[in-house]
This record gives C-alpha cells, sequence and structure tokens, in this order.
C-alpha cells in the first residue's frame, strides 16, 4: 500500500465518521450539509494531506456560534443568513413566521457546537501515522532479512 492509498482509505473512513457523528447528534433535517461532505487529497511530491470539504455553514455546527446580535437605530445586526434556516425549518416542518425570530436568538444567544471534528481528526491523523510506520518497518525488515541472506554463506558447516 503506498501512501496516497494510506491517505485516502482515512478520508474516506474520516467522512464516514463526520457523517455518522451528525447523524448521532440529531444534526440532521435536510440532508444537505451530510450530502455536501466529501474530501480531496492534495500532494505535493511525496507529501500528502487531506482536505475536507462541506457546506460553510459545517463551522457553525462543529464549532458553535458566539453571540453576534448589535441594534443600532432599532435594528438588529449580526444575524445569520436566512436560507439555511429557511431549509432547516422547511425539513422540520415549522411553519409560521418564526424565521426572523430564529435568526435573531441565534445572533443574541449563539449557538452550542457539537464539537466532532477535532476529535475524528485527531484519531484519524494517528491511524495514518501508524498505518505508514507499519508500512515502512514492514518494507525495513524485507531489505534487511534480503541483505542478510544474500551476505551469509549459502551452507554453514557445524562441527563440534
Amino acid at each position: 500500500m503506498d501512501n496516497r492509498q494510506i491517505y485516502e482509505d482515512a478520508a474516506i473512513q474520516m467522512v464516514a465518521a463526520i457523517k455518522k457523528a451528525l447523524r448521532d447528534k440529531n444534526k440532521y433535517a435536510t440532508g444537505d450539509l451530510e450530502r455536501s461532505i466529501t474530501y480531496r487529497i492534495v500532494s505535493r511530491g511525496d507529501n500528502y494531506s487531506i482536505e475536507i470539504l462541506a457546506e460553510d455553514y459545517f463551522n457553525v455546527v462543529d464549532k458553535g456560534r458566539k453571540p453576534s446580535l448589535r441594534m443600532v437605530d432599532g435594528r438588529a445586526y449580526g444575524l445569520p443568513p436566512a436560507k439555511p434556516i429557511e431549509d432547516w425549518m422547511n425539513a422540520k416542518g415549522i411553519q409560521g413566521n418564526s424565521l426572523y425570530g430564529i435568526r435573531y436568538n441565534i445572533a443574541k444567544y449563539g449557538v452550542k457546537g457539537i464539537f466532532i471534528i477535532d476529535d475524528i481528526v485527531n484519531t484519524q491523523t494517528q491511524k495514518i501515522a501508524n498505518d505508514i510506520a507499519e508500512k515502512y518497518a514492514s518494507t525495513i525488515a524485507d531489505n534487511l532479512t534480503k541483505e542478510i541472506t544474500k551476505t551469509l554463506p549459502k551452507k554453514i558447516n557445524i562441527s563440534l
């Protein structure tokens, strides 16, 4: 297995773990966020990295959102965008004129995050390190065995 394949496997596991965690934390409404989660392997020579890609609001779901409400001349500023909240309301069957109130409360009180990405990335990073170490340990052992076999005499006579 080459290094790229190790990263590819880890990325697939990372995406699956993120999607599972979203469901486990009950963060599934329209499915748009889950469907948007994918990955890209970036290579720079023999070095690889994994980029996790998702809708912009994934960071709000994961890390949360601090209160951002500012009132100026009786007008509210710092409200989150309407469209994702409207989609969420439709998916949850929330009717009526609640959109502004939900946006206002998010801006006023913030939103608590679910904090899943750090644990998943740390787990997969350790797995990548272990897989690469195992690969190279195996390669080094194979090469040493070949070198030792080449230098030993074909037949060894031992007399006592």
